[in-house]
């Protein structure tokens, strides 16, 4: 990732507000899992690219929003957490 490009806004991505508690985050997480989860989804949306792509970017926002670590790390220094491909 280039240092120039702007960090996803993983808050945006699961639909929640930064102070969201972390029960929020997970539900947010759940809602969205059971709409674009690859399982859920016809086999024309399986092979949607945007879809899948849509999916990792869940992942990720939640693997970051919920581990307190990194979750304060976002807090504090918002353009050095690395965005991760799931």
């Amino acid at each position: 990732m280039n240092h120039q490009d702007p960090l996803p806004d993983y808050y945006a991505i699961l639909q929640v507000h930064p102070e969201a508690e972390e029960e929020v985050i997970r539900a947010a997480y759940r809602m969205l899992m059971r709409k674009y989860h690859p399982d859920s989804l016809s086999p024309e949306q399986q092979q949607d690219m945007e879809l899948l792509k849509r999916v990792r970017s869940i992942n990720v926002a939640y693997d970051v929003l919920s581990d307190p670590a990194q979750r304060a790390a976002l807090r504090r220094f918002p353009q050095r957490i690395p965005a991760r491909i799931a």
